[in-house]
């Protein structure tokens, strides 16, 4: 999105653009390329709510197993907010271009 101030980290999947990570919150926005897929992954002690800007896109979330058990559609009808827990396993796929706003609690790299 190219706003001043605000730190882009490049993914294979698209990018994030962080506006604010504090010792309390954070927030960024998640631009998910069309056909762009992130890994199965969960934070120990983080928690985000996203919810959607534009474009569609898919969170699914698995067991620990790693099984699918639930797919979320985030689109102009299912705007969120979305919220995933500490610990619980999830993904995003962009169906078309999307574009996300994660709020969370703070973004620590180390937190997987």
């Amino acid at each position: 999105m190219g706003k001043p101030n605000v730190k882009t980290i490049i993914k294979a999947w698209g990018e994030e653009e962080i506006i604010v990570n504090e010792s309390e919150y954070g927030a960024k926005y998640i631009i998910v390329k069309r056909g762009g897929q992130s890994s199965i992954h969960y934070h120990l002690k983080k928690k985000e709510s996203f919810y959607w800007l534009n474009g569609d896109a898919v969170i699914r979330l698995y067991s620990e197993d790693g099984k699918l058990t639930c797919s979320l559609f985030l689109s102009v009808d299912t705007p969120g907010p979305h919220t995933i827990k500490p610990g619980m396993r999830h993904s995003f796929k962009g169906i078309t271009h999307a574009i996300i706003l994660e709020i969370s609690t703070h973004d620590d790299p180390d937190d997987c």
